[in-house]
């Protein structure tokens, strides 16, 4: 088994990341100091609202709960300040977010009639939240302003809901995982689960005994249990920026014989990339075939009519290079484990004949040699 480690998950990493470089405008006031201090007066503002001190017969064995929680998450030099719930507290306990401190909202009545190790777990759950929000100079904090971000644009498309979706489900698998890792064990963070959570409760189950299984070697295993089957109908941010970058990639490797970089080729590349490149190609342009090929595998069979579609247009937007343009395609195809799809398609979208297609794939060098030799 790979080791527990309480890291945030690929999904917050990557999300931030690719925020950070195709939104810049957006990262920047998701990041902006003006935007903590705000957040920090509002955090404020709820406890002097919602919270008294924390007055309970059971607080040292409650205090001393919080500190064995601090302890299993490496967390011993964080100071925890609990306080009592003036309103409702429906899942024992939540963080009102302050970098300095854990400020802990607890409802006393349920607290104390937890088990000590659910209140342990329910301690780390909490202060893995804090943890979160604080690392990588607050980086994934930002991240929750994402939502009301979005939201004042004028339309919130299906892709930015989903990305708001699966956020919070990756962020609150990490406070799951900083619960078991508290208590010791997955039984009581998973007991939590269904308090805090209705709606994604199974699934955050079965992410959270997956990865107690199997450490960080449960990863892609979690992120396909969260986000399901790939499907170009519905993506969110990252994955469109993802698709995006491996298309761009997947076009560049199918011109790199410089007798397909034709003007009607990256003239049909650049309607989808204005910025795509003629002549030699660039550093970004300059592929690794075997990354790209095992990259798009991996997208299959979901995005096979994408990638065959693609080859397919490149094969005939210039006239002037004949059969050899679908051929070159069959060859990234060949590599890509798509060369029938790709045959089929030629048959039945350009009404070619099984044999004619069955020849060009035989005489595949001698046509490809004779277009390198001008």
């Amino acid at each position: 088994m790979d080791a527990r480690t309480l890291e945030p998950l690929p999904y917050a990493r990557r999300l931030a990341d690719c925020l950070a470089e195709h939104e810049p405008a957006l990262w920047a006031r998701l990041t902006a100091p003006e935007g903590r201090v705000a957040a920090s007066e509002r955090a404020r503002l709820e406890l002097l609202r919602d919270a008294a001190d924390w007055e309970d017969g059971g607080e040292a064995a409650v205090n001393e709960e919080a500190e064995q929680a601090k302890r299993a998450l490496g967390l011993e030099s964080l100071p925890v300040v609990m306080y009592r719930s003036v309103g409702e507290a429906p899942s024992g306990a939540r963080l009102v977010y302050l970098p300095e401190a854990a400020h802990l909202v607890l409802d006393p009545v349920m607290t104390l009639a937890l088990e000590p190790e659910q209140r342990v777990a329910i301690f780390g759950r909490e202060l893995a939240r804090h943890l979160l929000l604080t690392v990588e100079d607050g980086r994934y904090g930002a991240l929750e302003g994402l939502a009301p971000q979005v939201s004042d644009r004028v339309q919130l498309d299906a892709a930015q809901e989903r990305t708001i979706q699966r956020l919070h489900v990756f962020q609150e698998l990490f406070c799951d995982r900083g619960a078991a890792l508290a208590a010791g064990s997955a039984e009581a963070a998973l007991g939590l689960i269904d308090q805090a959570d209705a709606g994604s409760g199974g699934l955050r189950k079965q992410a959270l005994e997956l990865w107690w299984d199997e450490g960080t070697g449960a990863e892609r295993q979690v992120a396909e249990l969260v986000k399901g089957e790939l499907d170009l109908d519905a993506l969110d941010y990252v994955d469109q920026v993802e698709l995006q970058g491996l298309t761009r990639r997947w076009l560049a490797l199918v011109v790199q014989p410089a007798w397909m970089r034709s003007d009607p080729i990256l003239g049909h590349c650049r309607q989808m990339f204005p910025g795509f490149a003629g002549g030699p190609l660039p550093e970004e342009e300059d592929v690794d075939d075997s990354l790209v090929m095992a990259e798009v595998r991996g997208t299959l069979p979901q995005l096979e009519p994408y990638w065959v579609s693609l080859l397919l247009d490149l094969a005939v937007a210039d006239g002037a290079l004949g059969d050899a343009a679908l051929v070159r395609g069959m060859q990234v195809a060949d590599g890509a484990g798509l060369r029938d799809e790709l045959e089929t398609m030629a048959r039945e979208e350009l009404g070619l004949g099984v044999q004619l297609v069955q020849d060009l794939w035989r005489d595949r060098e001698a046509l490809i040699a004779a277009k390198e030799q001008g």
